[in-house]
């Protein structure tokens, strides 16, 4: 299983919702797990922020995956990425994909706290991709799920879990003929792996001590060639399969540091990212009017009581004088509880403000093409009435 955030994030919420579930809602194959994907598209829409939404997935080599794991691993991963903030506070829709011969749970994530109406950023990759990483990493041995750091998955060729089914293919069909021209003692380094490209027409883009980029024949994005066959410092195919196997062994050998390491990394991830967003994101504790009522009340009774009761030699003047600053002190105090109550009244008439937006949206889409629909139908009547006229007049002319 490996953790994928997708660079997209700007605009509406339908465009990520069309992909995911189709425009019609009908894509084969994908299935809303959790969440409510219409809400989470509205809840996009009502966001002026220059990034108004995050998606990404857990992408699996398994084809699937039991229904009690799906649910540990969604439960986990938004304790983690939504760590000290409660539920009601963050929306987040998940949706199964398996129409790749593989599992996908892809989550899309409103870039706001709810209620306040506040920005909120899932993920910062500069600071939190070591966190995301040992998560990933533990879930992996936790579950038994594949590993994409294990060296024999690596193998001669790694390529990105984006390219269709067919360019896999056909890419996998280039590195078994590189591999037997190795074998057979034609290919002994990576420029010999270059000029052979070249040669059966792949024009090279890029080259990187790990990879190579070769142009799309098709016309799409590059390719890049990544595993041990094209890496810069490949010699000879003999070698290959022993480098695979020893690093594989060794791998396996620092499994539990490697996994104490990753424990570590993400206690401490989780636990600044935990009191950032208490601190930022904290919830407006308020009171209720008759509450503050009575604390108010209370607070003048024993003030008036203590005047009475205390022997301290003061003058009634100054005893006055003390009970009105005690008072216009706990008056103060009661104040600020009341602005508390602003600020929570005016988070909720922001959150249903941005709500109450995006439906209208959505109602004057609808409108649209309720509008649009209703110009075809009245055309198509227009024509058979017409047909049917023209047909009456020569049946009266027979």
């Amino acid at each position: 299983m490996v953790i994928i955030f997708f660079n997209r994030g700007k605009g509406s919420g339908h465009g990520p919702a069309d992909y995911l579930m189709g425009k019609d809602r009908n894509r084969e194959d994908a299935q809303v797990l959790r969440g409510d994907l219409e809400a989470t598209v509205e809840n996009i829409n009502g966001l002026n922020f220059a990034r108004t939404y995050t998606s990404g997935c857990l992408s699996f080599s398994e084809k699937d995956i039991s229904s009690y794991q799906k649910e540990k691993l969604m439960d986990q991963f938004e304790l983690m990425i939504f760590a000290g903030l409660e539920r009601d506070q963050y929306d987040i829709t998940w949706i199964q994909h398996q129409d790749k011969d593989r599992l996908e749970l892809n989550f899309l994530i409103p870039n706001v706290v709810l209620l306040s109406g506040k920005r909120y950023q899932p993920y910062y990759h500069r600071g939190e991709w070591k966190m995301v990483n040992a998560w990933q990493t533990l879930c992996n041995d936790i579950y038994g799920f594949s590993d994409p750091n294990e060296p024999k998955r690596k193998g001669a060729l790694s390529l990105s879990r984006n390219l269709p089914r067919e360019k896999i293919q056909a890419l996998k069909n280039i590195t078994n003929g590189l591999l037997d021209m190795a074998a057979s003692g034609l290919i002994k380094n990576r420029k010999d792996v270059i000029q052979v490209l070249s040669e059966y027409g792949f024009e090279i883009i890029n080259e990187t001590k790990v990879s190579i980029s070769i142009k799309d024949p098709q016309g799409g994005k590059n390719i890049k060639l990544k595993g041990a066959l094209y890496e810069r410092d490949f010699k000879n195919v003999q070698g290959l399969r022993e480098k695979i196997e020893t690093a594989s062994r060794e791998y396996s050998a620092s499994r539990e540091q490697r996994i104490q390491q990753a424990k570590r990394i993400y206690q401490h991830g989780s636990q600044k990212k935990c009191e950032g967003n208490k601190n930022r994101y904290a919830r407006v504790k308020s009171s209720s009017l008759g509450t503050i009522q009575e604390t108010k009340n209370s607070i003048i009774n024993n003030e008036l009581s203590s005047i009475f009761l205390r022997g301290d030699g003061l003058s009634i003047d100054s005893k006055r004088d003390q009970h009105r600053s005690n008072i216009n002190l706990k008056q103060m105090q009661e104040l600020e509880k009341n602005d508390g109550i602003r600020a929570t009244i005016n988070a909720i008439a922001r959150a249903t403000s941005m709500r109450l937006r995006a439906t209208v949206q959505r109602s004057s889409r609808a409108c649209e093409q309720l509008s649009k629909q209703y110009e075809r139908e009245t055309k198509k009547a227009y024509i058979f009435n017409a047909s049917e006229t023209r047909v009456r007049e020569n049946m009266l002319r027979m």
